[in-house]
């Protein structure tokens, strides 16, 4: 199945494949509210609409350990959607199809829903933000979440490309996609190749350095190094990658 490849971007797994039958909410750039509803059978089998900007979808996916994983469908196009519970948020990941029918993973959009309180009417006031950081954590903050990081590797030995986009959100959440094209040429001729990740996990900033987390309790420090182009733009070195903003 096409959809495969971007079932496996997901690294985080449940022993056992959680209900996402409910109504889930959220607020769009425009300050509209974006509506999920879904329902769940016993098969595991879910069904729903997303709606949102007077545009609506059908939603037909399958509860698996790993998360839920599907389609999206509208007048103006299909989607591939994958979703997991974080704590009790809803995190969906929408990513458009690539020319070849799979998962463009470089085109991906994540979309943090709460879940209503069933019978509750629902509240326009947004959630309070974290008070901002102050100090070097608070401009290093204000650097990783202004706008979504890209990196390009290439492997002359390999002849192996990789595209990788980093996107630090402001309630802690952090997004990774990534994608490789090889080129390998033999006596047949040369053949393509090409696979894509995506992994998503928690970050935050303490005494002027990045902290990684997968599970929100054990964190990694980051080296990281901040410099120009010339430019002027900002580009961040963490090991042996570059990350500039993404275009």
């Amino acid at each position: 199945m096409r959809f495969i490849g971007f079932a496996a971007a997901f690294v985080c797994t449940f022993a056992l494949a959680q209900s996402y039958s409910g109504t889930f909410t959220t607020t769009n750039q425009q300050g509209g509210t974006v509506t999920l509803v879904l329902k769940q059978d016993a098969q595991s089998q879910v069904k729903g609409t997303l709606t949102g900007n007077n545009t609506s979808f059908q939603v037909a996916a399958q509860a698996t350990p790993q998360g839920l994983m599907g389609t999206v469908t509208g007048e103006q196009g299909n989607l591939y959607i994958m979703a997991q519970y974080e704590g009790a948020s809803l995190v969906v990941t929408l990513a458009e199809p690539g020319p070849n029918g799979q998962p463009n993973l470089q085109a991906t959009r994540r979309i943090v829903f709460a879940k209503a309180a069933a019978g509750a009417p629902q509240s326009k006031k947004a959630p309070a933000e974290k008070p901002a950081a102050g100090g070097v954590d608070g401009q290093l903050t204000a650097l990783l979440t202004r706008n979504a990081w890209c990196g390009f590797t290439y492997n002359q030995h390999s002849g192996t490309s990789t595209k990788e986009r980093v996107v630090f959100n402001g309630n802690g959440t952090v997004f990774q996609t990534s994608g490789a094209e090889t080129y390998n040429s033999g006596p047949a001729g040369s053949v393509a190749g090409q696979h894509g990740n995506a992994n998503q996990g928690r970050w935050r900033v303490a005494q002027g350095m990045l902290h990684l987390s997968q599970d929100g309790t054990n964190w990694t420090p980051q080296q990281l190094q901040v410099t120009q182009n010339s430019n002027g733009y900002p580009i961040i070195k963490s090991g042996k990658k570059e990350y500039s903003q993404c275009r």
